[in-house]
C-alpha cells in the first residue's frame, strides 16, 4: 500500500528586521557615497594651494575633513559588508572598499 503524502503548510518568508533593512539600504547607498567623497577629496587636493597663510590653513582643514569623511564611509562600508550583506542579497561592495582604502592610503601619506 502506498503512503499518503502529507503536505506541509508553506513557510512564510521572514521579514527583514528594521536593522537588516537599514543595513541593506546602506549597502546600496555606500558605493555612490564613497565615489562622490573620493572625487570631492581629489578635487580639493588637486586644487591650487593658496599662498595666504589663513587660506592655506582653511584649505588644509577642508582636505582633512574630506579625508575623515572618506575614512568614515570606508569603516561604515566594512561594517555593513562584515554584517552579512551577501545574506541580504546586496551588491558586492568589497572591491569598492579596497579601492577606497587604497586611494585613502595614497592621499593620507
Amino acid at each position: 500500500m502506498a503512503k499518503k503524502k502529507t503536505t506541509r503548510p508553506a513557510r512564510k518568508r521572514a521579514q527583514p528586521t528594521p536593522v537588516d533593512a537599514s543595513k541593506q539600504a546602506l549597502a546600496e547607498a555606500l558605493p555612490g557615497a564613497l565615489d562622490r567623497a573620493l572625487k570631492n577629496y581629489r578635487a580639493l587636493a588637486d586644487a591650487q594651494v593658496p599662498d595666504d597663510a589663513k587660506a592655506f590653513q582653511q584649505h588644509q582643514t577642508a582636505c582633512k575633513a574630506a579625508l575623515a569623511h572618506v575614512d568614515a564611509l570606508i569603516k561604515l562600508a566594512a561594517a555593513v559588508d562584515d554584517a552579512g550583506r551577501d545574506r541580504q542579497g546586496g551588491a558586492d561592495i568589497g572591491p569598492l572598499i579596497e579601492r577606497a582604502e587604497a586611494a585613502f592610503k595614497s592621499y593620507a601619506a
